[in-house]
């Protein structure tokens, strides 16, 4: 049995009708559900998991996917995607068709499965990235925000960093080596881009057992815009902005609370503490044939 998990409110699709029209033709048996609230998702996966579903398909952007993990991961239903989100970071990573529904659905039609790495911050997954500094408060400013897309995005962002101060926080990695860091932003990468192509990992693996963890230390913002596009196409820019450590296991401690995201959603941390860590092949993913 094969469930659809459907976003209404998702981003670029625009006739869901025609969607279900085309999931009724290839897939008769299936059932598509809409989300009525937030958190829906994942509790319509984890439903679809505990009954031992085959496949269960998120329909949306990457909150929408994130969501439908979180139901998933340690069982033996596999996730399937159709992104219709901006940024669709994780499905741009396994080759998933961002404008054609119909070449989605076959994927999940005749696709394989393939087991997969997912990052846990403190309790909840991600399958992309998860971050702590600028990027979450961009998230969180962008979540509160009315508008969607690219431009709006970038937009936050810009404003934003004229006026962010660098937090310093505490690690402790799995081998018991500590560090003190203020990034700008520390991001833990187990696929290798936020969305929109912007490579922060662009080695990262999904199978490899562990997270890239990567620090873009404070910089002004001619250094920055001077080292942005090596984000877009490794090696444009002779300026190199991150430094790239591969780990299995971190704790982050803040003196006080803080803001971090989880593919993008951002999480309010009030004990000041962030374990972040990898969940080797904990996952079945549907990706296209090779």
């Amino acid at each position: 049995m094969i469930r659809f998990i459907v976003n209404p409110s998702a981003g670029k699709h625009k006739n869901l009708k025609i969607l279900e029209k085309d999931i009724k033709k290839l897939f008769p048996e299936s059932e598509t559900i809409y989300t009525k609230y937030a958190g829906n998702a994942k509790e319509l996966a984890l439903e679809a998991a505990q009954k031992n579903y085959s496949v269960t398909v998120a329909v949306g952007g990457d909150g929408t996917i994130n969501e439908v993990t979180q139901g998933l991961v340690n069982s033996n239903t596999a996730l399937g995607i159709i992104p219709c989100g901006s940024g669709n970071g994780f499905a741009r990573m396994i080759k998933i068709p961002l404008k054609d529904t119909l070449k989605c659905l076959e994927i999940i039609k005749k696709g394989r499965a393939r087991r997969i790495d997912v990052g846990q911050a403190n309790n909840e997954y991600f399958l992309n990235v998860a971050g702590f500094g600028f990027d979450a408060l961009v998230a969180q400013k962008f979540a509160k925000s009315k508008r969607r897309g690219k431009l709006p995005y970038f937009k936050i962002g810009i404003k934003e960093y004229f006026s962010y101060q660098p937090v310093k926080c505490n690690l402790i990695f799995e081998d018991g080596i500590k560090t003190e860091l203020s990034p700008l932003c520390l991001a833990f990468a187990n696929g290798n881009q936020y969305g929109s192509n912007f490579y922060i990992a662009p080695k990262a693996s999904l199978d490899d057992g562990l997270l890239d963890m990567i620090n873009l230390a404070p910089a002004n913002i001619f250094k920055i815009l001077f080292g942005l596009p090596n984000f877009f196409k490794e090696g444009l820019s002779p300026i190199k902005l991150t430094n790239t450590k591969k780990i299995k296991e971190v704790t982050i401690s803040v003196n006080g609370p803080f803001v971090y995201h989880i593919d993008g959603e951002p999480r309010e941390c009030q004990n000041g503490k962030l374990k972040v860590k990898i969940c080797p092949k904990s996952l079945i993913v549907i990706v296209p044939e090779e």
